[in-house]
């Protein structure tokens, strides 16, 4: 969630990038923070959503560049263990302090 408890969509194209430690690609704006993702994926029919088919969760931790800090990420999510891109993505922001 943003500082104003709202969610924030990001490009996919963008997040593939960040994914993939792109040094080019950066989000200023959750440098230093780690962010909680949900990456859903619907099915649907024009504009209209029939069923949610999948809904998956991970962090992505941010270092202070904004950029995606990748020892931190392969700790947390394995080497191997990168989410595939859909075709959106809700991001909550967190100071990266447990509750």
């Amino acid at each position: 969630m943003d500082d104003n408890d709202s969610l924030q969509r990001i490009p996919m194209a963008r997040l593939d990038r960040l994914l993939h430690f792109d040094r080019r690609e950066s989000l200023q704006q959750y440098a230093g923070k780690r962010v909680r993702c949900a990456m859903v994926f619907l099915e649907v029919a024009g504009r209209q959503v029939l069923s949610i088919r999948n809904a998956d969760y991970f962090l992505l931790p941010f270092d202070d560049k904004g950029r995606i800090e990748k020892k931190e990420w392969r700790k947390i999510h394995g080497r191997k263990n990168t989410p595939q891109i859909g075709e959106s993505l809700e991001i909550e922001v967190s100071d990266g302090k447990e509750e």
